[in-house]
């Protein structure tokens, strides 16, 4: 699944990718992001979206760009899937309806940004020497302490928000939507990376984590009042946490199904350990009610903690 996460339960999105070689749009539906797209799954307070399988190119439902693949709504950019999600308001979490879009972790490599959705612009992104290098673009290949097995990075959004990302590093910018409850259709947007999916494969797989939890490191956290969640996913439902500082390590049993509902509230079910069937990690930027807020940060550490 994707991430999208307002205050309701978790669902499906995915989103669209543009890739241009300097300013960009993007745009979105559902999909494992892959040169076509398969299923991904909305952030929290997403809604699910219609899975989609498509071949080289396309999904099954909607029309897709070249290597992409569209869900009910949207249509996905070169490389790109997009869906819909949606969730009920809640503290800084996404929305419980309305449509949102990630772009797709495989799609054409780039070096410029790529952007949700595909209409936008985007912002001037700060890339940190620190950063996590994607090599080819938009690729995070296999590398000791680096999570994962080699996978595509990507950016989603709700559609209004801008969510844009490096094609070079894991670097990630754009600005987020003031929330609207009670639908709370726009969450916000954020980056994301899959854990198994070799370089130009069409279709992301799932991996086995270990260790205790994820050990992330950033070079910044968004404007107040927006706020960032980390997620992983397993077996297709992904677990969020809500993460305060730029670095650290956040456990397996800190990881819920509704932690837009922390703290005080119902925060779902929760990791018990680590996923046997991960497929995806991603730092969301959360929308709130009080006002617009903006993100600009590399991911320049991320692994699974011993």
């Amino acid at each position: 699944m994707s991430a999208k996460f307002w205050s309701a339960p978790l669902s499906l999105v995915a989103g669209a990718a543009c890739f241009v070689s300097a300013v960009v749009a993007c745009s979105s539906n559902s999909t494992n992001p892959g040169f076509d797209g398969g299923t991904s799954s909305g952030g929290f307070s997403s809604s699910s979206s219609s899975s989609s399988s498509g071949g080289f190119g396309s999904s099954s439902s909607g029309s897709g760009g070249f290597g992409s693949s569209s869900s009910s709504s949207g249509t996905g950019g070169f490389g790109s899937s997009s869906s819909s999600g949606s969730g009920n308001g809640g503290n800084s979490s996404s929305s419980s309806s309305g449509s949102g879009t990630t772009s797709s972790s495989s799609g054409g490599a780039t070096s410029g940004a790529q952007c949700s959705p595909t209409t936008a612009t985007s912002p001037q992104i700060t890339v940190a020497s620190a950063a996590l290098v994607f090599s080819p673009a938009n690729y995070l290949p296999a590398q000791p302490g680096v999570v994962g097995m080699g996978g595509y990075g990507y950016a989603f959004s709700d559609g209004t928000s801008v969510s844009c990302l490096n094609g070079n590093a894991f670097c990630g910018a754009g600005t987020i939507a003031t929330a609207n409850p009670p639908t709370y259709s726009l969450y916000g947007g954020g980056i994301g990376v899959n854990l198994n999916q070799a370089s130009g494969a069409t279709t992301k797989m799932t991996m086995a984590a270990t260790g205790s939890g994820i050990t992330y490191a950033l070079t910044n956290l968004p404007s107040t009042p927006a706020t960032v969640r980390l997620i992983v996913d397993n077996a297709g439902v992904d677990y969020c946490n809500n993460i305060t500082t730029m670095s650290g390590t956040v456990s397996w049993s800190q990881f819920f199904t509704m932690c837009y509902n922390l703290p005080g509230g119902d925060a779902g079910a929760g990791l018990a350990g680590p996923p046997a069937a991960a497929s995806h990690i991603q730092f969301q930027v959360n929308s709130a009610a009080t006002g617009p807020g903006a993100f600009n940060f590399c991911v320049t550490g991320l692994s699974f903690a011993p």
